[in-house]
């Protein structure tokens, strides 16, 4: 049997031995009366695959995050600077002029920005 027989028919024996030994889970199984665990759904050929819960919404998490697609799931990268709460539960921006003018001249106005904030200009003279 050459290299490439022997690739071809590998996807091919390990479904009919996950199908024999029961693989210990659903993915990868072609039960058709299995139903997926959570995060996984049935493809055509009836076998468990997982859901890229990221290309639908950004996964739920916060449009200012990334979604990372897991195996059954997703995790939320974590609020960009300039932001505070979780990449799952949202990103609230930080008004940094709240706390010693925003790191501003005490003479010039801290205006709040998304993420950021920025100093007005200095007073003549």
């Amino acid at each position: 049997m050459s290299i490439g027989r022997l690739m071809i028919w590998m996807p091919a024996l390990l479904a009919f031995s996950c199908l024999a030994a029961g693989c210990g889970g659903n993915s990868g199984s072609r039960d058709s009366d299995k139903v997926c665990p959570p995060g996984y759904e049935k493809d055509s050929r009836g076998i468990c695959v997982d859901i890229n819960e990221c290309l639908v919404n950004n996964g739920g998490c916060d449009p200012l995050t990334t979604c990372t697609n897991t195996p059954g799931g997703r995790t939320c990268g974590a609020c960009p600077a300039g932001y505070t709460g979780s990449g799952l539960a949202g990103c609230v921006d930080i008004n940094e002029c709240l706390v010693d003018n925003g790191g501003c001249d005490p003479l010039t106005t801290c205006t709040n920005t998304p993420g950021g904030r920025t100093c007005g200009d200095c007073p003549r003279g």
